[in-house]
């Protein structure tokens, strides 16, 4: 077939006329004016035969005329023209007529329902172009078209939620195509009213709730607004329920994704648990077809890497990298997710080579990250991530190789990765750490005389943490965790301001860190990956010049977190039941309900019921919260320094930057700079007292006698010599509350005493205590009463050795007790002590006494007392309350001992038994004998009832020292904590 003449004709015109319209844009108004423009228009619009294109320029010709306001032509009126043509084209083409036209347009227009199919259809053509995401703007009409569409009142019942649905989708490809978080807010509006316009018994609900879910989701990626985040999933558990078996896996594993970016903000493992047997459920119940299942299988693969790295079950990783290379083998080379599955497999073989030292691992964990940089092309997001994996990878092949270019190539991808991720994009925070890591690692490896480099390596280190805390929308243990390196490398720059600047940014996160509605153990461990925050910042505030009482205050902030929110929730819940005992119930049974979930793993069923619940209990905060007084229940903690300090308090503050004394004196604070100590040297300390208490040998006394002498000599005679400059002490009975951090929790301190017979010690000058913070010993306290008592004594428990003196201790105890007045309780003995019987005892005994083994453990929060039937755990303990407690005396191993891991936190027994309500707790650093331990309960008996619980305990450890000089083991252990 030959060329048509009018079709190339009107194509030769309409050049002629576009040329025309882009020279006046340019600046030329000559090009619109005239006869010879007029009569090119004349004859363009004789050919005019509805073609989009033709009306679009003559549309624009007369437009710009109007505009440039260039004299009428033969009496044709341009405003009147401009109309007509837009008219016409907004019938057909409403995205065409220029932005400032079209609503004049629209206002006199009437759309019937063959328009509203045209703009429809246009709409589906626009979206489905494969160039939307080079030429935004086809998304932007799209969603005009479709706005059009869905406000025309033309649209039959039946096709609202359809076009919603499609409304939904063309928001989403616009914030694709241009990353325009905006959209977002149509795409969430739109998604929510197709959901309310879907029928109960439509089959597209489930669907349309996952597509609501997903926006949502990718919503709070940008705003972290945690609605988004709680609606999200409540929609994917929603299209669970609703789905077809054929659709159920895929949403099954959308919800997984859910809950897994909830574990990343905020560190719940339930979430991740129930992220896991998500993903896991939709491999299983998917066919092997389906072409969504590679995406499932990395989804899993996440879950279950994660887990390993959280919970360290060998059995997950090797799981996950099975996974991933399934995905990887089941997706095509050009296929755009195979650079996200590879970067994926080089991660968890990274992780695996961590935990095994496989040197085949680190190798091909090196290998899929280059493969994944090479395929990571669009979309363009995915290519830092992969960088950022790769240069990790890299860094950990240094470690097994040695080879330096393998750590300036780690460096080089890090910088590569952290150019190109964007500002809002919360994995921008890890980038940026992770160049932060590979660049202090190039730092820490530099031989000698290359200080410049060196230098330059720490300074960029420090820069890219800090910039990396800088992003809002990243999770807060990241951010925190990025400003606390960011600090410790500024401080070894000499820049003492500027790491106060990132401490205090780093405690300004704690709360968001440490939310009081994970359990204990997720706090606990997101808490430990920050330990020494506070001694370090208060260490940098001193030295730049910082009053004393600023870094007590930063020091109060970061210690005791734990048990300060406990304290808190007590205190809230307390107050509640006074004035609304019917909430408290409910707000009690809810939480009840819900720890009772949290130990079935596994069970899908129950994780939806549980979330049921979480509702619930976030509807009944938010009623609580709505009454007068109550508006901050159970809101963070505010560990500022109280306006009331104690009498005479010391907090010894170890930190790599500088160790100093913070001394409180009538509520004056003061500095005394601790020159002799350094924290390498009272980490070695430490480590020389737990090697000797460990040793069953009781000739390991002289080196606990070694220490006791340092500490003498470096921390306590320079601190009690200041003491005595400033009139504080007066005599032997001046009292002192110790608040020891880092390696000093784990040194008797109060037992510090010089290696010469006359050289002094603390036990000679004053009575101590012990404290975790200030606050806690100004906390309201309720006037204690001695109604009660609780004795409590286990000779024999399956898996102990005997205890031959439990027995006659507790008796012993229990006759004293009722000879001073209170009413006779025998005590519970042997087979009697069990927990159920422990417990109900306890929350009315004013006093208790325990005669048992302990044990301190790895997890604080498991360390607990040994009873017949088993142990009673510390997590158990916080959930005591025993209203105005006087004393608990904890006749045992190890009661006061948190371990080494969040020594700040002071988490141990004798601690839940101060959070229970009692203002005295006697307990112990390290093991004690039998023997020993039925002596010195009848000494401090013997003093208690005329004396202060601190006093009995001072005058017993006295007398104990005279009698045993040589032997600090027996005498050192005991101490007191409380009031």
């Amino acid at each position: 077939m030959g060329p048509n003449p009018t079709v190339d004709h009107r194509a030769r015109l309409l050049a002629m006329l576009d040329d025309r319209l882009e020279r006046f844009v340019g600046g030329d108004r000559a090009a619109l004016d005239g006869p010879d423009a007029f009569a090119l228009a004349r004859a363009l619009a004789a050919e005019l035969a509805a073609d989009l294109a033709v009306t679009y320029s003559m549309g624009l010709f007369h437009h710009y005329r109007l505009i440039a306001n260039l004299p009428a032509l033969d009496g044709v009126d341009d405003a009147v023209a401009a109309l007509r043509y837009f008219g016409t084209l907004f019938r057909q083409a409403p995205d065409l007529v220029p932005e400032p036209v079209r609503e004049i347009v629209a206002r006199g227009w009437t759309a019937s329902a063959e328009d509203v199919e045209t703009w429809r259809v246009r709409a589906t053509d626009l979206q489905q172009n494969p160039r939307r995401f080079a030429l935004p703007d086809l998304c932007a009409d799209a969603v005009y078209l479709l706005n059009l569409v869905v406000g025309s009142g033309q649209l039959a019942p039946g096709d609202i939620s359809p076009t919603l649905s499609q409304l939904t989708m063309a928001y989403v490809g616009g914030y694709e195509a241009t990353g325009d978080t905006a959209l977002l807010d149509g795409a969430v509006d739109a998604a929510t009213r197709c959901v309310a316009a879907t029928g109960p018994d439509d089959a597209h609900l489930a669907g349309r709730r996952s597509n609501l879910a997903a926006t949502l989701a990718t919503r709070f990626n940008h705003r972290r607004a945690t609605g988004d985040l709680d609606r999200a999933i409540g929609e994917f558990w929603a299209a669970v329920e609703g789905a077809t078996d054929k659709e159920r896996p895929g949403y099954l594993s959308n919800l997984g994704g859910a809950l897994m970016l909830r574990f990343t903000m905020n560190g719940d493992t339930v979430r991740l648990d129930q992220a896991f047997h998500c993903g896991q459920q939709a491999v299983e119940e998917s066919a092997p077809d389906d072409r969504n299942r590679p995406r499932m299988l990395v989804a899993l693969a996440l879950a279950a890497r994660t887990r390993f790295q959280r919970v360290g079950q060998p059995a997950d990783i090797d799981h996950a990298v099975r996974l991933l290379r399934e995905a990887v083998d089941a997706t095509a080379p050009r296929h755009p997710d195979r650079a996200g599955q590879l970067s994926a497999l080089s991660s968890a073989l990274r992780v695996r080579f961590a935990a095994t030292g496989n040197r085949d691992d680190i190798d091909a964990a090196v290998a899929a990250g280059h493969a994944a940089t090479d395929a990571a092309t669009d979309p363009p997001g995915v290519r830092p991530r992969c960088l950022s994996n790769l240069g990790a990878a890299l860094s950990a092949r240094y470690r097994a190789t040695g080879d330096p270019a393998e750590l300036d190539a780690a460096v080089d991808a890090q910088r590569a990765a952290a150019d190109l991720a964007q500002p809002g994009d919360p994995v921008r925070a890890t980038v940026l750490a992770n160049l932060g890591l590979a660049l202090r690692r190039r730092a820490e490896q530099e031989p000698s005389g290359t200080s410049s480099r060196q230098e330059a390596d720490t300074r960029a280190a420090a820069r890219a943490y800090a910039d990396s805390a800088a992003v809002e929308t990243a999770p807060s243990l990241v951010r925190a965790t990025s400003s606390y390196e960011a600090a410790v490398l500024t401080v070894e720059t000499g820049d003492w301001a500027a790491a106060t600047v990132h401490f205090e940014l780093a405690i300004g996160l704690l709360s968001a860190t440490v939310d009081h509605q994970l359990q204990h153990d997720d706090r606990q461990h997101r808490l430990s990956r920050l330990t020494g925050l506070g001694p370090e910042a208060a260490a940098a505030a001193l030295r730049a010049g910082a009053s004393p009482e600023t870094a007590l205050r930063l020091l109060e902030r970061t210690r005791g977190v734990l048990l300060a929110q406990a304290f808190a929730q007590q205190t809230d819940l307390a107050d509640l039941r006074r004035h609304h005992p019917d909430l408290a119930d409910r707000f009690d049974n809810l939480g009840r309900t819900l720890a009772a979930a949290a130990e079935v793993t596994g069970d899908l069923a129950n994780a939806r019921l549980r979330w049921r619940r979480e509702q619930e209990r976030g509807q009944l905060l938010g009623q609580i919260r709505s009454i007068s007084g109550f508006d901050r229940f159970l809101e963070p903690v505010d560990q500022s320094l109280p306006a009331d300090l104690p009498g005479v308090t010391v907090a010894v503050n170890v930190a790599r930057a500088g160790c100093d004394a913070l001394v409180v004196i009538d509520g004056r604070v003061t500095r005394l700079p601790l020159e002799e100590l350094s924290y390498d040297e009272a980490r070695t300390r430490a480590n020389a007292v737990l090697s000797a208490i460990g040793d069953d040998d009781w000739t390991t006394n002289d080196r606990v006698r070694v220490v006791l002498g340092w500490a003498w000599d470096t921390i306590m005679r320079p601190i009690l010599d200041h003491l005595d400059e400033r009139k504080a002490l007066a005599g032997s009975q001046t009292r002192v509350w110790w608040i020891p951090t880092g390696p000093l929790t784990v040194i008797p301190l109060h037992a510090a005493m010089s290696t010469d017979p006359s050289g002094g010690s603390v036990l000679d000058r004053v009575v101590s205590s012990y404290a975790a913070t200030i606050n806690t010993l100004v906390r309201d306290a309720v006037p204690a009463h001695r109604a009660t008592s609780l004795v409590v004594a286990v000779p024999e428990a399956p898996g102990h050795t005997a205890l031959a003196a439990a027995e006659r201790e507790a008796r012993w105890v229990a006759a004293r007790l009722a000879e001073t007045g209170y009413p006779p309780h025998p005590p519970i003995i042997g087979v009697a002590a069990t927990r159920a019987e422990v417990l109900a005892r306890s929350s009315t005994a004013g006093w208790a006494h325990f005669a048992c083994h302990a044990a301190a453990a790895d997890n604080p929060a498991d360390s607990h007392l040994v009873l017949h039937d088993g142990p009673l755990p510390v997590r158990e303990l916080f959930s005591l309350r025993v209203e105005g407690a006087f004393l608990a005396y904890l006749s045992a191993c190890t009661t006061a001992f948190g371990g080494t891991d969040l020594v700040d936190e002071a988490i141990h027994i004798s601690s839940a038994f101060q959070l229970a309500g009692y203002r005295h707790v006697i307990g112990t650093l390290w093991q004690v004998g039998d023997e020993a331990a039925d002596l010195v309960a009848r000494a401090v008996y013997g003093e208690i009832t005329a004396r202060s619980p601190a006093l009995a305990v001072h005058l017993t450890v006295l007398r104990l020292r005279e009698r045993y000089p040589h032997n600090p083991r027996v005498w050192t252990a005991y101490l007191h904590v409380g009031d």
